[in-house]
């Protein structure tokens, strides 16, 4: 659809018209990433207060570093843009699954790609087909809510709610997941009840307080900044489109999707060189999970999605839920192969070849 200017930008003299919303563009993009950095780093001091199990804190730290993404969308959303917002969202999981994750598996020492004991392999797989279901249910809920099929119109709108319903179910499921895992390191930390002293207990907890409350403070202030930088972006960025003519898939899908996953890419990359491959692929899937809940099934229950662009219902979801489940297939061979890493960034290549060409 085309976009409307959110704000009157432009510049005198010899520079084009976008260059002053290109800059405000840049300048939302390092104050969003800065921000979900920090609020990142934040979330792992409260881990460490609360001694949060590797699970939860790889959800948390996904949470965190996927701010910009879920964020951008539901300014989308609220500024009636869905298919951007939506296209923000399939975007930035079609390049955490395909671009990331082929890096990751360079990353990865040892030379063959991502190899996972059994015990990462059963968490990974969980999260990997958690995540694949979402990809699926997204896919057709907004098939639903845009279908043109005349006989059973009144219900259309009731089933497209029930299937992004079961989205936010399964994204329920995945957080779960990450907290079962809490019980067990707060168990083998923590001696039995009856040997602990009352009186220390209550000095720890005395002591917590006032350690604990600036980081949440901080977690507030940082998520705030974080959706400030992204409004700006999203706003110059629709501005900058219309502009230079960029085609609407191609500034959502691509340009908006990458510069929001940026912080996944730098935090997977790093996760993978200091061999912690199980933590660098939950974080991954653990993206996608929260981007297609927050990002995608409650803006769609909110305000609803109609897609003109067939592109997304033909090619671009499609190819989302069959990365998700060929991914989660992957988990159960331990691992992930170089090669395969490397068919998938050629993969993506070819994707945006094709948005480019056509």
């Amino acid at each position: 659809m085309p976009y409307a200017p959110a704000a009157n930008f432009s510049l005198a003299g010899p520079f084009p018209v976008w260059t002053l919303p290109a800059l405000v563009f840049g300048a939302g993009l390092v104050v969003a990433l800065r921000a979900a950095a920090w609020f990142t780093r934040l979330l792992e001091d409260l881990g460490d207060h609360w001694d949060f199990s590797p699970g939860l804190l790889s959800f948390l730290s996904a949470l965190g570093a996927n701010i910009p993404n879920y964020a951008a969308s539901l300014v989308a959303f609220a500024s009636g843009h869905a298919p951007v917002g939506l296209g923000i969202i399939v975007g930035s999981n079609v390049y955490n699954l395909a671009v990331i994750l082929g890096l990751v598996t360079f990353a990865a020492p040892g030379g063959r790609g991502i190899a996972l004991a059994p015990l990462e392999m059963r968490d990974a797989r969980r999260v990997a087909w958690l995540a694949a279901a979402m990809g699926v249910t997204t896919w057709l809920s907004v098939g639903l809510f845009t279908s043109p099929v005349p006989w059973p119109m009144p219900l259309l709108p009731q089933a497209a709610s029930l299937v992004s319903l079961l989205t936010v179910g399964l994204f329920v499921g995945l957080l779960v997941h990450a907290l079962q895992r809490v019980p067990h390191s707060v168990a083998l930390r923590h001696p039995p009840a009856p040997t602990l002293n009352p009186d220390a207990i209550s000095l720890s907890t005395s002591q917590l307080a006032p350690s604990a409350a600036p980081t949440i403070v901080g977690c507030v202030f940082a998520l705030t900044l974080a959706l400030a930088g992204v409004i700006i972006m999203v706003q110059a960025g629709q501005v900058v489109g219309g502009e230079v003519q960029l085609p609407p898939a191609i500034l959502s899908l691509v340009v908006l999707a990458v510069a929001t996953s940026l912080p996944n890419t730098a935090v997977a990359y790093q996760l993978a060189r200091t061999a912690r491959a199980e933590a660098s692929i939950e974080e991954i899937l653990s993206s996608n999970g929260i981007n297609l809940a927050l990002g995608g099934a409650l803006p769609a229950l909110v305000w609803g999605v109609r897609i003109a662009e067939p592109s997304l219902l033909r090619v671009d979801l499609p190819l989302l839920s069959g990365l998700g489940l060929a991914v989660a297939a992957f988990m159960h061979a331990r691992g992930i192969p170089r090669v395969v890493g490397a068919g998938l960034l050629g993969l993506y290549a070819l994707w945006v070849l094709t948005h480019i060409l056509t």
